[in-house]
């Protein structure tokens, strides 16, 4: 997906750091386990994501008060100023490619990433 590859680019983040800021917008702050499996991605790999993320300052991370050993992440400003941003070029980027598969083709492969995520 080249064209949504040049969007992050001009964004300055990543595809993984763009699926974190996307996942926390929409479900708001999360643990790093819940949010390794929402982006789809593996723990060791969101764990050093948010550190960059946490130093460009798009994320924050801190400790849950309710579980004292488990670290929560959250939606910064300027993460949601870039998502605001972005989120119009990348969803025309979906919508075409969306649009060049019939339906049942792109259910066959939502259901396919869907396995292969676990």
């Amino acid at each position: 997906m080249e064209p949504l590859r040049a969007i992050l680019q001009e964004a300055g983040v990543t595809e993984q750091q763009w699926r974190i800021l996307r996942v926390l917008e929409e479900t708001g702050p999360l643990s790093g386990y819940e949010l390794a499996r929402a982006a789809g991605l593996h723990t060791t790999s969101l764990s050093r994501t948010v550190e960059l993320m946490v130093r460009k300052d798009l994320v924050s991370r801190y400790v849950d008060l309710e579980n004292c050993r488990r670290q929560s992440i959250a939606l910064r400003p300027d993460g949601k100023k870039l998502i605001d941003r972005f989120a119009p070029q990348s969803r025309k980027v979906v919508q075409d490619f969306e649009a060049r598969l019939t339906e049942k083709d792109l259910d066959n492969l939502l259901h396919l990433l869907e396995k292969v995520r676990g």
